[in-house]
């Protein structure tokens, strides 16, 4: 598993300066900046409020819920007045209508696709799950559309550290067998902070 030396963890202060800008629900009412932007996508309930809160220091900036499928809108998030962060709704198991689900898919297509400020996709899956036919479609719909994107594999707390290590042996044999250039894959864990400043040194590396 992925660990940090000391200088990492000391490359960014534990607080970034980051504000909560507005929800959106089209591309057209997002914030209209040349700041870089860094979305999150994943499954419902896979950790992307928590993760965003513990990158960021703030244990409330992403407000997040038990109740899959609460994150029905784009959230945007000004870090250090440089990067955009943007919160996406999850898909896959929320418990909302067909008809909304596409709706959201019909949502986050047009953003992939025409927001021309994104940096990176960090794509969220929890460890602890096998693959989805969500996330691999997701993955895939990245590759096409040519984004930078990395994987990030949440909840490692929750594994004993042999077998966090083992699935993610496995995840990442995966992924090069599927995609190439495959993505950089990154263990992590909201709970212990697990290679926070690897994130945010790959999201913010000019």
């Amino acid at each position: 598993m992925a660990s940090e030396s000391t200088a990492e963890l000391s490359k960014w202060p534990f607080v970034l300066k980051a504000v909560f800008i507005k929800s959106s629900s089209t591309i057209s009412d997002s914030p209209q900046t040349e700041c870089a932007e860094i979305i999150f996508l994943g499954r419902s309930n896979v950790g992307k409020s928590s993760l965003l809160n513990m990158l960021t220091g703030h244990k409330e900036l992403a407000r997040t819920s038990s109740k899959p499928g609460k994150t029905r809108l784009f959230n945007h998030f000004l870090i250090e007045d440089k990067w955009l962060f943007t919160d996406v709704p999850g898909y896959g198991f929320a418990r909302v209508s067909f008809k909304e689900r596409e709706l959201w898919n019909s949502r986050l297509n047009e953003y992939l696709l025409n927001k021309k400020q994104i940096k990176y996709c960090c794509l969220l899956v929890d460890i602890n799950v096998p693959w989805q036919s969500s996330d691999l479609h997701v993955m895939s719909a990245l590759q096409t559309l040519e984004k930078s994107w990395i994987l990030i594999l949440t909840k490692v707390d929750r594994l004993p550290k042999s077998k966090a290590k083992s699935i993610i042996q496995k995840k990442n044999q995966d992924i090069f067998e599927k995609f190439s250039p495959a993505p950089l894959i990154i263990p992590t864990s909201a709970k212990t902070k697990l290679n926070r400043s690897l994130i945010l040194n790959t999201l913010f590396s000019s």
